[in-house]
């Protein structure tokens, strides 16, 4: 199970989700500066104190109506704030829902519904 809570420390919003499909995945950025030299190979610089940002994708299938109606509930809630994640390992993050517009797509009425997010971890 996934699980998204609100307020991080002493929930008192909470959506269980079913496991994410398989290839969901981790983007990592570490904030390169990428110039080419005159004669035009490629040259990096990367300072040590830049943070590397994490940002983890989910896609889900088959979600109920009830379930689809609490994640919209929830994401309307905490718009832009911190929330907590705890993934189907167990391992729990601290982040925010960075997804421009959830897209909810009906497979079946009522009965099955796909829809994604991402979520850029804080912490």
């Amino acid at each position: 199970m996934l699980t998204l809570t609100y307020p991080v420390i002493a929930p008192t919003s909470t959506v269980e989700l079913r496991n994410p499909e398989y290839g969901n995945n981790t983007r990592y950025d570490f904030r390169t500066i990428t110039r080419e030299s005159r004669h035009g190979s490629p040259l990096g610089y990367r300072d040590g104190d830049w943070p590397v940002s994490q940002t983890k994708f989910f896609n889900f299938e088959t979600l109920t109506l009830t379930t689809i109606n609490e994640l919209k509930a929830f994401l309307l809630e905490t718009a832009g704030l911190e929330i907590g994640l705890t993934d189907y390992n167990g391992t729990s993050y601290t982040g925010v829902i960075v997804t421009n517009e959830n897209e909810i797509i009906t497979m079946k009425d009522t009965c099955s519904y796909d829809t994604s997010f991402e979520c850029m971890i804080i912490s």
